[in-house]
């Protein structure tokens, strides 16, 4: 039986709940809960805890790296060891951010039988994993399988991208001068996920170089590096690109260090051009760094981006959003603001905003209180700074200066591709010819 619980999602309204997800339960009540079971011959760990539940989230971590791993691995890591402690931990962070508030509430049934607050908390931390999850996997069945697939789907998925990394050392060896001799240090994995669990990964080896996997097709951005490679032998100053590798469903690129100092607008400019010109979308300040080469995108998978498909009532041509989504700001390079209805702070996530200590996220933060105790609190809550508008003449100069550049790079971009209009599109089509559409369903 699903029923809405204010304390378990808080930031899910009522009628988020009626109009979104009870339409849902006629086929949801028919479904079975698949649990995978309770925690078997895994060592109790009594470290220091870093953050509430941190040991019996450690204790889960390590039965889904048991279940996993292959040890024959081992021999293509720098220290299997340490690897393992850094994977486990990430492993952990997520079992305690799926089940923290299960604890949270579970925690509150026991008696206090004259012990204060911080002892319950020793009591049930030692309880859970003495018992080997046994009640709380019954109780909790739906989280706990939740948890425990996602937490398998991301050992796995670990576990893939160095199979596929060893599987082309001699490529990647020619391509981005890492030896194929040398072992992995560390993957560290996170954003948008692909291919059942699997994020892009930053791989580094023994000798600090570092590769990015990406568990799907990098076929945007091996076309964009040779497209690039095309028009930087007629444009006025060059642009740089990752390199890249495609294999088909996953792919690998250069890794690029970010400088921040070399915020270059009239670079930014030029860039915003381009991407208008490509028709990109989604362009925003994660998917593009501000390197010493210059403002580098390294997220292609947005290029050509086609209209939606829509349905019902046809969306006028004089519509706000049809102009914003075909215009340079619908790329996602210019500033643009993000807030709520309520007006409650904003931030921006263009490439060229500005994200300073003013720059606080609109939406709830999540945040615990009394942690290590069964007092816990798992609540959501606002950032409470003064968002008013600055009157600092120095900013609004600032401000002026960058528009005024990045104003100038487009334009000097722009009479770049006029000039050079046929060699621009016989790039695009030279380059992009193999690349792959994807459907995202949102």
């Amino acid at each position: 039986m699903v029923t809405y619980k204010k304390q378990f999602y808080p930031e899910l309204e009522q009628s988020d709940f009626e109009d979104h997800i009870a339409p849902l339960l006629p086929f949801l009540n028919t479904l079975s809960v698949r649990s995978s079971g309770y925690i078997k011959r895994v060592d109790t760990s009594k470290d220091q805890e870093q953050y509430p539940y941190h040991n019996p989230c450690r204790m889960i971590a390590r039965n889904i790296w048991m279940k996993v791993w292959d040890p024959k691995l081992d021999e293509y890591l720098f220290n299997s060891d340490l690897f393992e402690k850094a994977i486990c931990e990430q492993l952990s962070q997520m079992a305690f951010s799926y089940l923290i508030r299960c604890f949270a509430e579970q925690i509150k049934t026991l008696p206090p039988n004259n012990m204060d607050s911080k002892r319950i908390y020793n009591y049930y931390n030692q309880k859970l994993m003495s018992t080997e999850f046994k009640e709380f996997s019954e109780i909790y069945s739906v989280a706990w399988g939740r948890c425990n697939v996602l937490l398998e789907n991301k050992a796995n998925a670990i576990k893939k991208a160095i199979q596929l990394t060893q599987k082309h050392r001699i490529k990647i060896q020619e391509v981005f001068n890492i030896a194929n001799t040398s072992r992995i240090v560390s993957v560290e994995s996170g954003g948008d996920t692909h291919n059942n669990g699997s994020s892009v990964a930053i791989i580094t080896f023994e000798k600090g170089e570092k590769l990015v996997y990406k568990p799907r097709s990098v076929s945007g951005e091996f076309g964009y590096m040779n497209f690039i490679r095309e028009i930087n032998k007629f444009i006025s100053s060059q642009m740089p690109s990752l390199t890249a590798v495609d294999f088909g469903n996953y792919g690998f690129t250069s890794y690029e260090e970010t400088n921040n100092e070399t915020k270059d607008m009239f670079q930014a400019g030029r860039l915003a051009c381009l991407m208008y010109l490509l028709n990109a979308s989604d362009m925003h300040y994660s998917n593009i760094l501000w390197t010493n080469a210059g403002p580098m995108p390294i997220d292609l998978e947005t290029l050509f981006h086609p209209s939606r498909n829509r349905i019902g009532t046809l969306e006028s041509k004089k519509s706000a959003y049809h102009a914003l989504e075909k215009s340079v700001y619908g790329t996602g390079v210019l500033p643009i603001s993000l807030g709520t209805k309520a007006n409650k702070g904003s931030v921006d996530v263009g490439f060229t905003g500005i994200r300073d200590e003013n720059s606080v996220s609109p939406f709830k933060v999540f945040n615990i209180k009394d942690g290590f105790s069964s007092d816990i609190k798992v609540v959501w809550q606002r950032q409470n700074i003064d968002n008013a508008l600055s009157t600092d003449p120095n900013l609004e100069k600032l401000i002026n200066k960058r528009c005024n550049e990045l104003i100038d790079g487009f334009s000097n971009f722009f009479r770049d591709i006029l000039q050079h209009k046929n060699n621009f599109i016989n790039a695009v089509i030279k380059t992009f010819s193999n690349s792959k559409f994807r459907y995202i369903h949102n």
